[in-house]
Parts: C-alpha cells; sequence; structure tokens
C-alpha cells in the first residue's frame, strides 16, 4: 500500500507513509507524504470511505508521534482541510477544500486523546522521522553564529547618547530581522550577550556580540 497513491490533491500524489491507528487492518489515523511535506489524515466514515486531510508541518508531526500535543489540536490547529470521499480509482475520489472554521469537530479524536508508541514497528518509525526531523531544514547547526559586525559594520558596536531601553530593543528587532533574512528556519533565537561600558562626557557607549545560538520555536521568541 506504502507504493500506491493513497490521495491526490492540488495534483500532489499523496502516499501512505505511516498507519498511527487502525481498526480491522484499515486506517484510521495516518500519516501521508507528498515529496517531503506531510499530511494528516482521519477516516471520518468507514463505510462511505471519507477522510479528512490536512497538511502539518514537521515540527506538528514530531510533536503529535511524541505525544507532546493531541490528535485533535494537530489537525485543528491547521487554517484549512480537505474533505475527501475515496473511490477504489484514485482519480476519481471527490476532493474538497474548507476553511478549518467549517469542519464539524465532533469526528475528531477526543480532547486529550494523544498518541502513544505501543509496538517496535512504530518505535522505529519514530526513530526514523526524529533522524530526519532534526537533519532537516527546520534547523541551522549550532556551530554556526551571527557576526554583527560582518554584517553592519563597526558602527553597530558604539551607539553614543541613547538609553540602555532604546538600544536594547533597537538591537534584538535587528538581529532578529537579520536572522531571518540569513536563514530559512522559523525556530531560532539568538541569545545576546550584552557588555556596557561607560565613557565620561559621551553618555554609554554599548558593544554586543553575539556568543552562540539554541533551537527554539518561533512563538517562543521573546524581545
Amino acid at each position: 500500500m506504502e507504493n500506491n497513491v493513497f490521495f491526490i490533491i492540488d495534483d500532489k500524489k499523496l502516499y501512505l507513509e505511516q498507519v498511527l491507528v487502525d481498526y480491522m487492518d484499515i486506517p484510521i489515523f495516518f500519516l501521508c507524504k507528498s515529496e517531503s511535506v506531510y499530511y494528516i489524515a482521519l477516516c471520518t466514515d468507514i463505510e462511505e470511505s471519507a477522510y479528512v486531510v490536512v497538511n502539518a508541518n514537521s515540527l506538528d508531526i514530531y510533536n503529535m508521534i511524541h505525544g507532546k500535543e493531541s490528535m485533535r489540536h494537530s489537525i485543528l490547529k491547521q487554517k484549512e482541510y480537505w474533505e475527501i470521499i475515496s473511490d477504489d480509482d484514485v482519480s476519481k475520489d471527490i476532493v474538497r477544500r474548507h476553511p478549518m472554521t467549517e469542519l464539524d469537530s465532533s469526528c475528531l479524536p477526543e480532547e486529550n486523546a494523544c498518541f502513544q508508541i505501543l509496538t517496535d514497528e512504530m518505535s522505529s518509525f519514530v526513530r526514523k522521522f526524529d533522524n530526519y526531523f532534526l537533519k532537516s531544514e527546520n534547523f541551522v547547526p549550532k556551530k554556526e553564529k551571527l557576526d554583527l559586525r560582518e554584517e553592519m559594520g563597526d558602527s553597530i558596536y558604539e551607539i553614543e547618547h541613547c538609553s540602555l531601553e532604546n538600544f536594547i530593543s533597537r538591537i534584538v528587532l535587528y538581529t532578529k530581522g537579520v536572522a531571518e533574512k540569513r536563514s530559512k528556519s522559523k525556530y531560532i533565537l539568538y541569545d545576546l550577550d550584552t557588555k556596557i561600558k561607560k565613557e565620561s562626557n559621551k553618555g554609554f557607549v554599548y558593544r554586543i556580540s553575539l556568543e552562540e545560538s539554541t533551537l527554539r520555536e518561533e512563538d517562543n521568541i521573546a524581545a
């Protein structure tokens, strides 16, 4: 089955990647993949061969299969879903796109139902996915550092007659902008090591340097 096209959405062929929950060998809750893009699929009616399918990023999948996020929320957090009535001939499937607000949530898993790894086969899949996830473009190698001197020149190191609060807020915003421009990742937080030096009759001269970067979710980035 893994070598067969399971769905076709927007001319993209989705292949069965991994069954997470089944009933009498019928996939009920499972993952599909089209090239490097993952989809979460839920069978909502076995007799009608009805499915709800959502596109999910790698972080969503990682959190779901590790039980950090419920299966229900992994679907509801997406902006849209596809309603699919499957046919024996995949080219004849009925596929409709809807905003997530139109989904009848009663067809979804219970509120706090989280996925659990119960078999050796599933454990093997999770390890395989983890390897893919940690090597993907979601992350930048930890050894990479941002050189602000290279980006802005020496002027970034000496800003006179500026309040500490204003300077810190400006440099943090600039650093984030540079980080976003230089990396495709959405999960990067750069830690600033700030050094302050006082000079007489000239106010304050602030010197900052970037010591290291750490991996975080975008939502956790704080100014």
